[in-house]
């Protein structure tokens, strides 16, 4: 996942943005690779949202110069683990909590391999991720999926990935309001 620099000069004020990567294993990731949160209030000429934003951007920029690609996995769930931890469970404002998931969503890790061929029903995925680690909750999320491509995938695979998704967002209590594999950005509205 990353932080667009069109999505950062776009949060309205009293937006908190948290980065968080994804791994091969997100249970080991300790710390997000960015937390901000913007002032409350946008200032009389909305100068303090502009000077939240620009600082939002300038360390944004240093902190993506330092990272690097690590493959070996995709730890999708990990992720939305960590993102109720850290997003989620605090804030829990009501309609307000937007989570933008930059990603192919072929989560490739042992406790679910989307890479794999003859995948099974989504719900039959389902059920098998509950009995292993549960559902993270994220009630109240809106979840934008931008980048998700078929990766040279069957369409048909490509499809159930995405008829997964969809299911398992709506178990964990959030709403899909955009699965794509083009990138195209949310409104941000206050």
């Amino acid at each position: 996942m990353w932080l667009s620099l069109d999505l950062a000069t776009a949060a309205p004020f009293g937006s908190r943005a948290t980065v968080i990567g994804v791994a091969e294993d997100c249970s080991r990731v300790r710390t997000p690779i960015l937390q901000a949160e913007l002032a409350a209030e946008d200032g009389y000429f909305g100068e303090r949202l502009a000077a939240g934003r620009a600082e939002l951007v300038r360390v944004w920029r240093a902190r993506a110069a330092c990272l690097t690609p690590s493959p070996g996995g995709t730890d999708i769930i990990g992720a939305m683990q960590l993102g109720h931890e850290l997003v989620v469970g605090p804030s829990r404002r009501p309609n307000r909590n937007v989570v933008v998931i930059f990603s192919e969503m072929r989560n490739a890790a042992a406790i679910l391999n989307l890479e794999t061929p003859h995948l099974e029903s989504p719900d039959a995925m389902l059920r098998m991720l509950k009995r292993r680690t549960g559902i993270a909750d994220l009630t109240g999320v809106t979840v934008y999926v931008i980048g998700a491509n078929g990766g040279g995938k069957d369409i048909r695979d490509w499809q159930t990935i995405k008829r997964f998704w969809i299911a398992c967002f709506r178990k964990a209590g959030a709403r899909c309001a955009g699965y794509s594999t083009l990138i195209p950005l949310p409104t941000l509205a206050p």
